[in-house]
């Protein structure tokens, strides 16, 4: 079978995060679509004790790491591997007939380390332009159905607005949010009453801005990965940090404004987006500003997306 297609990342030279993840499952949407795939796999190259160099990884496998639970609940992707090396990738698909398309492609399969980079957008925002669109990444039905029921029971009716407010000690000035502004905003922004901020991830955020009345804290709820990804994907808007999370409303249609803090990959970033404001691929009411993230720009800022926010609330109930 050679309609098929295999996603591979080596996380003998890259470090898997929830960002990379997300934007490899889209760029392998992409992929399978041009490629007219019907047979989609993701395989992390790493040491493995399989006996011919290659695991299958079943749902109980990927639930042990949280990044990995994740793939289990994405729509498109059939088959998850571990390889200790593309060699055993190669063969483990001739035992079974298989000739696949791999991607990324190495450049030089005794240097597997020059597979391609797993941060850049340049590919997707590339297809974009020549395709006019792109698959989004799309979490389970199952779990969406659980949004929309979880942001009926908890915001009574009101405009439910996701935000990420990252909090990294030991990545200090790198996209973490500063909590002062953060908290002057929404307090600020109480002048809404009818929003309810769904504040996401398990990060340490200041008492101040827990205590606000209209901020729901999911992580007193204990939820999965998956869940917080599906209420972003859910939610009316998104507003907050660049950060794993943020990726999620970056590839879906989900109205947001996310702030890039940190002075990090400045060229890459230039090579990305340019002078502009969005990706190529944003719909609009999607911004991606890279700028401090200072309460009377975020109030600003906001005040531009709930508007549109609104309009989702409106077409989604």
């Amino acid at each position: 079978m050679n309609n098929s297609i295999v996603g591979v990342w080596d996380m003998r030279h890259t470090s898997l995060t929830l960002g990379g993840l997300l934007l490899f499952l889209a760029e392998l949407k992409v992929m399978a679509q041009l490629h007219k795939a019907k047979k989609s796999t993701i395989c992390f190259l790493a040491d493995t004790k399989a006996l011919d160099g290659v695991h299958v990884l079943a749902p109980h496998d990927l639930e042990k790491v949280p990044l990995f639970s994740v793939l289990k609940d994405v729509q498109g992707i059939d088959e998850f591997l571990r390889a200790d090396s593309m060699d055993a990738l190669y063969k483990y698909a001739k035992k079974r007939g298989e000739k696949p398309i791999y991607w990324p492609k190495p450049t030089n399969h005794k240097e597997e380390s020059q597979l391609y980079g797993y941060n850049s957008t340049l590919r997707l925002q590339m297809t974009f332009l020549e395709q006019g669109h792109i698959p989004l990444v799309q979490i389970s039905p199952t779990l969406i159905t659980w949004a929309s029921q979880f942001l009926r029971e908890h915001t009574s009716g009101k405009l439910p607005i996701a935000v990420h407010l990252k909090n990294n000690p030991s990545a200090l000035g790198d996209n973490n949010a500063n909590m002062d502004e953060w908290f002057s905003f929404l307090v600020g922004a109480q002048q809404y009453g009818n929003v309810v901020f769904i504040l996401i991830g398990n990060e340490s955020i200041d008492s101040r801005i827990t205590k606000i009345s209209n901020v729901l804290v999911t992580k007193s709820f204990n939820l999965t990965l998956s869940q917080e990804l599906s209420l972003i994907a859910e939610a009316s808007g998104f507003i907050g940090m660049s950060s794993g999370p943020a990726s999620m409303a970056i590839f879906s249609r989900t109205p947001y404004v996310i702030f890039h803090n940190s002075n990090q990959r400045p060229q890459a970033l230039v090579k990305e987006l340019g002078e502009s404001n969005h990706f190529s691929f944003a719909a609009p009411g999607q911004k991606f500003l890279r700028c401090s993230d200072v309460s009377s720009s975020i109030m600003k800022e906001f005040a531009w997306l709930l508007p549109i926010a609104k309009e989702r609330y409106i077409l989604q109930r």
